[in-house]
């Protein structure tokens, strides 16, 4: 079941990239635990959602947050109900213009062939500071 689950992740990181949330929405169960680690006061697309409905609101508030310029998932290892996913990001904040890049790992748990639950784990810190920074065309911080 591992090499299912990989696929449907790595099915899912292709739909992110080309923006089609519902792909995305369509292998979650409707009861579905998602969202980054961290505080929403922090950086705004933080924070634990519920439910096929709070996922989507999590890709919303993604997309107004931040454009993703690179995403990269490279490292993937599963068990019978777990993928886990290393890989890096690089971004600009839509607010100020700030540009940044971090490495994270995303944690996705299946039931019954859905994901169940999604946690992506990246430096919050390194975001936060980049969210609130005063506007200007620099980079804010790297890995």
């Amino acid at each position: 079941m591992s090499n299912a689950n990989i696929k449907i992740v790595q099915d899912c990181y292709a739909a992110f990239g080309r923006g089609d949330v519902p792909a995305i929405l369509a292998v979650l169960t409707d009861d579905v635990s998602f969202g980054m680690v961290g505080r929403p006061e922090d950086v705004p697309m933080a924070g634990i959602h519920q439910g096929k409905a709070g996922a989507a609101e999590f890709f919303r508030c993604l997309k107004e947050t931040q454009e993703i310029t690179r995403f990269s998932p490279s490292d993937f290892a599963a068990n019978d109900s777990n993928v886990y996913v290393g890989g890096s990001v690089a971004w600009i904040m839509n607010r100020n213009g700030v540009a940044g890049e971090n490495d994270w790992v995303h944690v996705f748990t299946f039931r019954d062939g859905k994901i169940c639950a999604f946690r992506g784990h990246e430096d919050t810190g390194l975001l936060a500071a980049a969210y609130h920074a005063d506007p200007e065309p620099r980079r804010a911080a790297s890995r």
